[in-house]
């Protein structure tokens, strides 16, 4: 579940249309990052066997385009687990995870 969040905050899903289509697909618009609350319950729901070294095993899956890092993902992940992760905050990592999107795909030809 915890590779599932980082594929969703990653922005990977919108590297096909970006590789294809080039420029049109590279604003924050058009990251395809979200918060699924469902996976996010889920996780929540898990929290009692999480190990902090999960999160160095997620990150070790290479990705061709990543919005995220483990130090952020690892945040959002202890402010699940401690019940401060909040409707705004979940707003203000996904303006922010769109930003750093708009940012990575400037590499991507």
């Amino acid at each position: 579940m915890l590779t599932v969040l980082r594929i969703d905050l990653s922005g990977v899903c919108a590297y096909k249309a970006i590789k294809e289509f080039g420029d049109e697909f590279r604003g924050p618009s058009n990251s395809e990052i979200s918060f699924v609350p469902d996976l996010l319950k889920e996780i929540e729901s898990k929290k009692q066997w999480f190990k902090p070294s999960m999160i160095e095993g997620v990150y070790r899956i290479k990705l061709p385009l990543d919005a995220t890092d483990q130090l952020l993902f690892m945040k959002i992940i202890t402010e699940l687990f401690s019940g401060t992760l909040t409707k705004e905050n979940l707003g203000k990592y996904e303006n922010n995870l769109k930003v750093r999107f708009a940012e990575a795909v400037k590499g991507v030809r």
